[in-house]
């Protein structure tokens, strides 16, 4: 029953904020975020995968770390998913230096070759993403079930 997994897919930060006013959501994305992963670890789930994609991606590993470090999920991992080290020079400052310190709490590190990134949410129980209808659509399609924050901010 217990450590189930959860992968997270969702925008980069251009997509995930287009405009300043979009900048606006990001403390309802982190709230909905916490509350997501708090209802998860409840239900079985302990392992959570994320590819470290700054924006989306970042915010949702951040958060199963407080998690973990307040103790309110104790026994909760992040696996971190990620293409390689040079990942994050394509980063602004802070989320470069979000990737390494993430990078640095992961329970696990795993470097995936194209094909296994694109196949990281298939094992998985569930999803937790930022998606439009159609990208959330296409989850629903496989049959993966998911926990789309879009539709709860």
């Amino acid at each position: 029953m217990y450590d189930k997994s959860v992968t997270f897919a969702g925008y980069s930060p251009e997509k995930l904020f287009p405009t300043r006013w979009d900048e606006m959501k990001e403390d309802k994305i982190r709230m909905s975020l916490f509350q997501s992963i708090a209802e998860l670890y409840g239900k079985g789930y302990r392992t959570f995968l994320s590819d470290l994609s700054a924006g989306f991606c970042l915010m949702a590993a951040d958060t199963v770390i407080m998690l973990r470090d307040s103790k309110r999920c104790p026994d909760i991992r992040l696996v971190a998913m990620i293409t390689g080290k040079r990942q994050p020079e394509k980063y602004d400052k802070l989320s470069g230096a979000l990737f390494k310190d993430l990078l640095e709490q992961a329970n696990e590190v795993k470097t995936l070759s194209g094909k296994e990134y694109q196949d990281r949410t298939q094992e998985s129980g569930h999803v937790v993403c930022y998606f439009n209808a159609i990208e959330a659509g296409e989850l629903k399609k496989i049959g993966i079930p998911f926990t789309n924050i879009r539709e709860k901010v």
